[in-house]
């Protein structure tokens, strides 16, 4: 998203509210960003991060290094104490200064400007002497090799970088006297052309807002396009220069896919207004880092899950093929029994020998392979240990398969959740299970101050006679609601044999097949199997379902249930459930 130098203006706008206060402390979160606290309160954002370079006010709170980096130190060696007396904005340009009065050693008075230059990858935060004009120190100095066209390094002069683009501020011209509607180029990109500090946004805004399409090029304007456009860039330009602004948040499918400092109704299905512009970028991003963190994560504890999957899948089907071996085993005991009683018949180094079975009513005949080293009497204790080995390992095949399988449905349990739509505390909640579970290795703290999550919560709906419904999006979840929460005449459900949420329909005095119903189309809907028609769901009094000692987390056994198969197609229920949905 672009911070352009209509959005800039916006904050420095919003930011006129610290000028007069005293900067109190000064911080370097990490090595793009510098927070100032002003009046040991409020708290002024700035980063030169290339993905999201911006300045505003915010109220996170961003873990700090033990040790200030040199630049921060630099910065509350000079600015700490120091009084804001100004912020402003070089034109409409993405460059802010913010003038500080501060008193040296000495008790002489002293002005420093802190400049941020939101210029993507080129960002920089630098502290010149607003008399001398001299940088006292840059976060991201550029030296002679890395541009010859500007240094920015201690002790040389401070200057702006140049351009030739129109100011609108000053300019009365609109873009019917400015463009040239011969070109083939973009109308979107024509105004960042031509105008300084505009981004591709603000053509963005002014297009819809005159119904024309943003993608239109400026040799296919028609003349009223052309008049109506002039028009509402004017109206925009009187709102820049008045700051009469309406920060809003822009969403597609639920998610911020945009902002500015003005609202356009026909530029997004959904949106959000915001009483300034710092609130509105504080938003966006905040939802937007989360997001993108919550779907990093999801995607690494998925190829977690999944590796193991496979692994644990591939050593059960082994398990199975051992299995079936193993059972096979009574031809060991046969072949056993018949070298034994035709000792006789067996001569030195033979391979082989045809027999009998006297235990087949055909009699019929076996060809059975022999170790020409080993004498007959040893042939036959050979496949007599076989058939030992095979019988005693058929049990210990019975407790490592039934293992493995628990495995197998926990493991399949956790990818049907991290397919699911869970926030970000529940999914650190997976993770630290899988942590817990020998599957993750731990994660390292990144500092003494650990940030402790939110406890999560499971989902609540209300039935439509009144009774409550619960609904457990992880495996942490499901347990407290099930082992923890639930009452023994409360109703427990679950989808058959796939992975799933697991369900409580608290019992208030009665309940009703409609909640039956509910419950159980939650139960599907949150379940594996939430993409298919027909779901067949399991339910019964929780004083029923018991958790087997050494368990994996989320999973249980149940007895004496009752099932219902559940219509997923039927939306008039998910309906009715998302209205009640608290």
């Amino acid at each position: 998203m672009s911070f352009d130098g209509v959005t800039l203006r916006s904050v420095v706008f919003d930011l006129q509210n610290v000028v007069g206060l005293r900067i109190s402390k000064i911080y370097q979160p990490n090595k793009n960003s510098i927070i100032l606290v002003i009046n040991k309160k409020l708290k002024i954002y700035l980063t030169i991060d290339p993905n999201s370079p911006r300045i505003h006010l915010f109220n996170e709170t961003l873990e700090n290094p033990v040790d200030a980096p040199n630049f921060c130190m630099m910065l509350r060696k000079n600015l700490n104490s120091g009084v804001i007396i100004k912020i402003w904005q070089k034109d409409l340009d993405r460059v802010i200064g913010i003038d500080i009065k501060t008193y040296n050693e000495l008790g002489e008075l002293s002005i420093k400007t802190l400049i941020i230059e939101i210029m993507g990858k080129h960002s920089n935060i630098i502290l010149i002497d607003k008399e001398s004009e001299k940088i006292i120190d840059v976060m991201k100095k550029v030296t002679f090799d890395m541009s010859r066209v500007r240094q920015l390094l201690p002790g040389s002069i401070y200057s702006f970088i140049s351009n030739d683009k129109i100011n609108l501020l000053n300019d009365k011209r609109g873009p019917i006297d400015t463009f040239d509607f011969d070109k083939s180029t973009k109308v979107i990109k024509e105004f960042y052309i031509k105008y300084d500090g505009l981004g591709p946004m603000f053509g963005k805004v002014l297009l819809k807002s005159a119904g024309i399409d943003e993608d239109i090029k400026l040799n296919l304007l028609s003349e009223e396009d052309k008049i109506c456009l002039n028009k509402i860039y004017f109206e925009f330009r009187n709102k820049i220069i008045e700051n009469s602004f309406s920060p809003t948040i822009y969403y597609s499918n639920e998610k911020a896919t945009s902002y500015y400092p003005f609202f356009v109704e026909k530029l997004a299905s959904s949106y959000k207004t915001f009483k300034n512009a710092s609130e509105m970028i504080s938003n966006y991003y905040m939802l937007n880092e989360n997001n993108d963190q919550l779907i990093e994560k999801k995607n690494n504890l998925l190829k977690i899950v999944n590796s193991n999957l496979k692994k644990k899948i591939t050593k059960l089907q082994n398990q199975f093929d051992e299995y079936k071996i193993s059972k096979d085993r009574e031809k060991y005991k046969i072949w056993a029994d018949l070298i034994s009683a035709n000792q006789y018949r067996i001569t030195p180094g033979q391979k082989s020998i045809v027999l009998e079975n006297f235990y087949s009513e055909n009699l019929e005949k076996i060809e059975i392979e022999l170790d020409e080293k080993l004498p007959a009497h040893a042939n036959s204790t050979k496949y007599y240990k076989i058939y030992s080995k095979l019988k005693s390992r058929e049990n210990i095949l019975k407790d490592e398969i039934k293992k493995s399988e628990e495995e197998v449905n926990y493991l399949e349990q956790l990818k049907s959740q991290l397919d699911s739509d869970l926030d970000l505390n529940e999914v650190l909640e997976i993770e630290e299970e899988l942590i817990s579970s020998g599957y993750k290795k731990k994660r390292p703290r990144k500092s003494n101050k650990s940030k402790k999550n939110i406890e999560s919560k499971p989902l609540e709906f209300v039935s439509s006679s009144n009774n409550n419904i619960f609904v457990g999006k992880n495996n942490k979840q499901n347990d407290f609601l099930t082992i923890k929460f639930a009452n023994k005449e409360d109703i427990f459900f679950h989808v058959q044999s796939f992975p799933g949420s697991h369900v409580i329909l608290k019992y208030n005095n009665s309940y009703t097949d409609e909640d039956i119903v509910e419950a159980s189309y939650l139960a599907a809907k949150y379940s594996s199997l939430k993409n298919e028609k027909l779901v067949t769901v399991d339910y019964t009094e929780r004083k029923n379902v018991f958790k087997r000692r050494g368990a994996k987390p989320g999973m249980v056994n149940y007895t004496n249930f009752k099932s219902i198969v559940v219509d997923l197609y039927d939306k008039s229920i998910e309906k009715k459930l998302d209205e009640r949905k608290l």
